[in-house]
């Protein structure tokens, strides 16, 4: 058994098939062995997240609120094995939902605007 104390709470976890992405408030994002809990990453993403992340094959989706204050957002899509990040869209509101991801088409809910969102 092992723990990870995280800044500010924390959204779910992600699981892969050998490690586990945990994601804190602060935006600090680590990725851990599920087995005995070894940091294999870690890295400050900024911003505050409030939704889980999701993992797609190699491929972990964030979202988060951004600026100071937190009035806009982005959605991140990072490389599991290192953290590094493959692609970001920002947007002009915040984005607090979890992605969920389907068919090969990323969803998340936009919070100001109460909108869903589709992006292929």
């Amino acid at each position: 058994m092992w723990s990870e104390s995280l800044k500010g709470g924390l959204p779910s976890p992600a699981l892969g098939p050998e490690d586990i992405f945990a994601l804190g408030i602060d935006g600090s994002l680590s990725a851990r062995s599920e087995l005995t809990g070894q940091l294999i990453w870690s890295r400050q993403l900024g911003g505050v997240a409030a939704a889980s992340p999701a993992l797609v094959g190699a491929t972990l989706y964030v979202c988060l609120a951004t600026g100071d204050p937190a009035v806009s957002g982005a959605i991140l899509a990072l490389d599991s094995t290192n953290g590094h990040t493959e692609w970001e869209l920002d947007f002009d509101s915040k984005i607090f939902s979890s992605p969920v991801i389907a068919n090969g088409t990323l969803y998340v809910g936009d919070w100001q605007e109460g909108a869903v969102l589709a992006i292929s």
